[in-house]
């Protein structure tokens, strides 16, 4: 699925309600892919976590609202594990490098949550 560039909700950066965060933002870059409903997986590059949300690079822009999964492998407790997060897209803005989006985290399993708890700890 294409998304006409016009047709996207973006917000800029500048406006971002950084202080209208719930959870402290930790710097977490990790290679990823994100899915959303009626297109292919996408590559992307997460920016930062907290327990709330993760912000992420992507090529193309996705709609503000859209729900997604994320799914990244990361190392905790010495392991490598997967994580899985269902979330909504509730920012989009052009970066250099492709679009910055903000995943508002919706659900994830256990083992998700046990890792997503332990990467903002550290």
């Amino acid at each position: 699925m294409r998304i006409a560039l016009m047709d996207v909700k973006m917000t800029p950066l500048a406006q971002l309600p950084h202080e209208l965060r719930r959870y402290p933002r930790k710097e977490f870059e990790q290679s990823a892919k994100i899915l959303v409903q009626g297109s292919a997986p996408m590559e992307c590059r997460t920016m930062d976590i907290s327990a709330g949300g993760i912000a992420a690079v992507v090529r193309q822009p996705i709609p503000v609202g859209n729900s997604c999964v994320l799914a990244m492998e990361t190392h905790v407790d010495f392991r490598n594990r997967r994580i899985n997060v269902w979330g909504k897209v509730v920012y989009c803005c052009p970066v250099p490098d492709g679009f910055r989006i903000g995943i508002e985290h919706r659900d994830y399993d256990s083992m998700s949550r046990m890792c997503l708890q332990q990467l903002c700890a550290a």
